[in-house]
């Protein structure tokens, strides 16, 4: 099976978690109402297309690791696939996002206080950038049952309840859920391609271009966020199909009918990350079409991404993600607290409250990694080693004609 250079991905999604963590603090600082930033401003400002940027990575990795792991063990059933499929992403995302969840859940109104307090006293009003008012009431228990079960996401009044960032994790477990369905569906051989895909991807840009009209998503009126499937899936779809043309097992044509109808519903800044993650993620193929010194320059940087900066910025990516917010609450409030005592100004304040911010994020990210990620992802191994040999117990034995 032919290989793709995904180590750029590493350091892309590093960027795009520090996008979203800086993004938010300069959102929970009062943002322009404290502090115009030229030129990315407005980007900071706008983190959701970092999300965009996971979901089409998040769509690539399910399909690439999928296809690899079909090719190296054909003879397991699709069950057996689906279910250590599953139970892979449980072990991995789960034990960090209930911890930040339950955690947020026991501290959310003194968080939400130190909110306000920090927008009133960088911009001396308690309303966020957008003019809103941000909720200081405790969350129902409602509230976390349906975040331990991961389906807040589905419900207007509890998708971004207790912790932000969380409606996205609704988001991408819902995704999990459908893989298999839409692999099965889309991708099973080369004639359902050709006989689903387009009708498939049209039918889904047009539900997600509606939804946001029916349920006011991003208008507050009904949902904080698109954190329903139904809006972000062409997303998904499209990291699906970018896995499926890098290892060849679907045309490029489909990925250009993707891009082309995917692409114009999409933000600016969106579109813009769509095109460099394809770009880089098939760059080899181009070298003879683009020459071999937009190549280097290109790839010059592309390496940059995949070095082992990189690698730890990905390992650390996720804890960073699902904690910075609550991170931001404490860390910028205890020296607005203290700014007069330390006779600090207002830009002093937020100057060296993001450094230390920034270093302590870093920290507990990799903390968390090392006692929590890594012991879990290693146990999701082992069960899911154990439902293969308990299969190769069980059936019978197989020869494959060479």
């Amino acid at each position: 099976m032919p290989q793709i250079n995904t180590k750029f991905l590493d350091g892309t999604r590093f960027l795009l978690a520090l996008w979203v963590a800086v993004g938010h603090f300069y959102i929970l600082t009062g943002a322009q109402k404290f502090f115009v930033i030229p030129i990315v401003g407005e980007t900071l400002r706008s983190p959701g297309s970092a999300v965009d940027g996971f979901m089409v990575i998040t769509g690539f990795l399910m399909m690439y690791h999928f296809y690899i792991r079909q090719d190296k063990n054909p003879n397991e059933s699709n069950k057996t696939v689906f279910t250590k499929f599953w139970l892979r992403r449980f072990f991995r995302l789960y034990p960090i996002y209930i911890i930040s969840v339950v955690l947020s859940f026991f501290v959310f109104t003194i968080m939400a206080k130190n909110a306000v307090a920090m927008l009133e006293y960088f911009t001396g009003s308690g309303l966020t950038p957008q003019g809103t008012v941000r909720p200081t009431e405790q969350p129902s228990i409602m509230d976390l049952i349906s975040h331990v079960f991961m389906i807040h996401g589905l419900f207007p009044d509890y998708s971004s309840s207790i912790l932000g960032v969380t409606w996205s994790l609704s988001l991408e477990a819902q995704f999990y859920l459908v893989f298999p369905f839409l692999f099965v569906l889309l991708f099973k051989d080369k004639l359902r391609v050709k006989r689903t895909f387009i009708f498939f991807i049209v039918i889904a840009l047009f539900l997600a271009f509606l939804t946001p009209k029916f349920l006011e998503v991003g208008s507050r009126g009904v949902f904080d966020q698109p954190s329903v499937l139904i809006y972000k899936l062409p997303l998904f779809i499209l990291g699906m199909i970018m896995a499926g043309v890098g290892l060849r097992k679907i045309h490029f044509s489909y990925l250009l009918f993707c891009l082309l109808a995917v692409i114009p519903f999409q933000s600016s800044t969106s579109s813009l990350l769509i095109l460099f993650l394809s770009l880089f993620m098939y760059l080899d193929h181009m070298k003879q079409f683009i020459g071999t010194p937009v190549y280097k320059f290109l790839n010059f940087f592309r390496n940059l991404l995949s070095n082992k900066v990189s690698q730890f910025g990905a390992d650390i990516s996720y804890s960073l993600y699902l904690i910075h917010t609550i991170i931001i609450r404490f860390v910028v409030y205890w020296f607005v607290e203290h700014s007069a005592s330390l006779s600090f100004t207002k830009y002093e304040t937020a100057a060296v409250s993001f450094i230390v911010f920034f270093v302590l994020n870093l920290l507990i990210s990799y903390l968390l990694l090392v006692t929590i990620e890594k012991p879990f992802i290693s146990l999701g191994k082992k069960v899911t080693n154990n439902i293969g040999k308990q299969q190769d117990r069980t059936s019978p034995n197989v020869k494959v004609a060479g």
